[in-house]
């Protein structure tokens, strides 16, 4: 049975929590790299510096018909999933401890640098949506889904394979190093 007077067990809850703190540290780090230039920003677009610029604010960019009946945040309910979608893949990504043995801490920080950055856009975009407002209708899964949304999803998966890849990579390096140093 582990003891506190145990020196192996001390040392494996010593390890433990510094292990657990430069993790801390990294996600804390991300986090400050992805939000301070996000807040800067929300604060430059809130000043007067671009009130002389003109903006189209319509839905008549997108290609999914906005529903009336439903709050303006779910106006357009399959762009709604698609940021659900950026969200629970940042944070899927951002929460990930698959590999956190072979992991560096630069591929760990720029791990959590994209999740940060896919967590922070879904808002975005729904804020964008919720404030403002195409021809492959000819085929039936079209006539619903066209163009903008199926980008979207290709957005979504493309972070996701992005993520996959660098992973994939980092970890044959360290594979590809351990075997080296036998």
């Amino acid at each position: 049975m582990a003891s506190s007077r145990n020196p192996e067990y001390k040392q494996q809850y010593l390890f433990a929590f510094y292990e657990s703190t430069t993790l801390a540290a990294v996600m804390k780090r991300a986090f400050l790299h992805v939000s301070l230039p996000f807040l800067f920003c929300v604060i430059v677009a809130n000043t007067s510096l671009f009130h002389a610029v003109a903006v189209d604010l319509s839905y008549d960019h997108y290609a999914e018909p906005r529903v009336d009946s439903l709050p303006s945040f779910l106006a357009m309910p399959c762009n709604c999933l698609i940021n659900v979608a950026y969200a629970l893949m940042g944070l899927y990504w951002l929460l990930l401890r698959h590999g956190k043995d072979t992991e560096t801490r630069q591929s760990r920080y720029l791990r959590q640098v994209f999740a940060f950055m896919a967590i922070f856009y879904a808002p975005v975009q729904w804020t964008r949506l919720a404030f403002l407002r195409p021809r492959l209708a000819r085929y039936p899964l079209f006539q619903r889904f066209t163009g903008h949304f199926w980008s979207k999803v290709c957005d979504v998966l493309q972070f996701h394979f992005s993520f996959r890849f660098l992973s994939s990579v980092t970890h044959r390096a360290h594979q590809k190093r351990d075997v080296q140093r036998q």
